[in-house]
């Protein structure tokens, strides 16, 4: 995943925000994967942090292009993520969180394997 924030932040490269997204995409990878540690809790935190950072960066530029059919996965997308973390933070239906998380990491690859490899420089010219 952490070639998929350098990569995109290629192709949107003029932009002033490709800096951003590809060093917030890659703190939320690194993040993500300290989860496992005894610091759970703060790496979650951090990593949902610059997780939503990269993520409103590649929203924002992708809603400037025309690519209508990413747009929508993009809102779908958004909305599971906010349904997880809404979950996570509140512990309401708590219960719902496993499948949430599952569902959650398959839209968000298949989400990135699109845009990674569907999408070209000139989409976000």
């Amino acid at each position: 995943f952490m070639l998929f924030f350098y990569r995109f932040a290629l192709k949107i490269e003029p932009s002033k925000y490709a800096k951003v997204l590809r060093y917030s995409g890659l703190l939320a990878m690194i993040f993500a994967f300290l989860v496992s540690t005894p610091w759970h809790d703060t790496m979650t935190t951090l990593a949902c942090l610059f997780a939503f950072v990269a993520l409103t960066i590649i929203s924002y530029s992708l809603f400037q292009s025309k690519l209508a059919g990413l747009k929508v996965f993009t809102l779908w997308c958004m909305g599971i993520l906010l349904v997880n973390n809404f979950v996570y933070y509140t512990t309401y239906y708590l219960e719902y969180l496993a499948i949430l998380q599952k569902v959650s990491f398959v839209l968000l690859t298949t989400w990135m394997l699109a845009l990674d490899y569907l999408t070209k420089s000139s989409d976000f010219v």
